[in-house]
């Protein structure tokens, strides 16, 4: 992804904890499934999300899913502008977040779970893309 003078990238680490959330639906064992939801060594499978944002920190309140390769943006007004307090990133993917519409602006690129985005990126979003490579 280029970028133009005006435009700062950060990048988020990298080091991530396994989280896992296992469906309790009892099922033929040959059906049964667990969705990861972490950038480690467990199952993943692509029937999740790519890209998750979340309005408060540790992945509560509301949620916007996105598909692999997918962006948004919104406008002022709309309620996902300015709210997003955590991410969920699937391995094999980026979400590369803006301050402004129409992806301007300074940006983040996160490949990984972040509980919460704190200091210069809690409630700054205004646009996002998911790209994933090899999900």
């Amino acid at each position: 992804m280029a970028n133009g003078p005006d435009r700062a990238i950060q990048r988020w680490g990298t080091a991530v904890e396994t989280e896992e959330i296992r469906d309790e639906t009892p099922c033929h064992p040959d059906s049964c499934r667990v969705r990861a939801f972490a950038d480690g060594a467990s199952a993943q499978y692509n029937d999740q999300p790519a890209c998750v944002m979340f309005e408060h920190a540790n992945f509560r309140g509301r949620s916007i899913e996105m598909a692999p390769n997918d962006s948004v943006s919104f406008r002022g007004g709309q309620f996902w502008n300015d709210r997003v307090s955590s991410v969920f990133v699937s391995r094999g993917c980026t979400l590369i977040a803006y301050e402004d519409t129409r992806m301007g602006g300074s940006s983040i690129e996160i490949s990984r779970r972040a509980r919460y985005l704190g200091g210069d990126w809690n409630d700054q979003i205004s646009s996002a893309e998911c790209v994933c490579d090899g999900y």
